[in-house]
């Protein structure tokens, strides 16, 4: 990499507030010696809306929502298939029982 080549790497979120405007740590850019080492990591951040009574944004909240409401749906899912495969093994250790 050439002299102030710069590289962008999402990390950890976080907030801050500045005369009551908030920003939302969406990432950091790497900069780089000319050598191709990192010289410093410098974070990104966007201006968001006010938070919530949670501590969130709405946009944040609303996505927490829509993720819980899918892995949900997905964890319900397993167990049903889970407890299908229980139910088959006993029925059959249960058939074999009875020869």
């Amino acid at each position: 990499m050439g002299t102030g080549a710069v590289r962008a790497t999402v990390k950890c979120f976080g907030r801050t507030s500045v005369k009551g405007e908030f920003y939302q740590q969406v990432a950091f850019i790497g900069l780089r010696n000319p050598d191709g080492s990192m010289m410093l990591n410098v974070p990104l951040y966007v201006k968001v809306s006010e938070l919530n009574k949670n501590g969130m944004t709405d946009i944040q909240e609303e996505l927490m929502h829509r993720i819980s409401e899918i892995m949900i749906k997905r964890y319900e899912k397993q167990i049903s298939e889970y407890m299908t495969g229980l139910k088959s093994a006993a029925e059959q250790t249960g058939t074999a029982a009875r020869r």
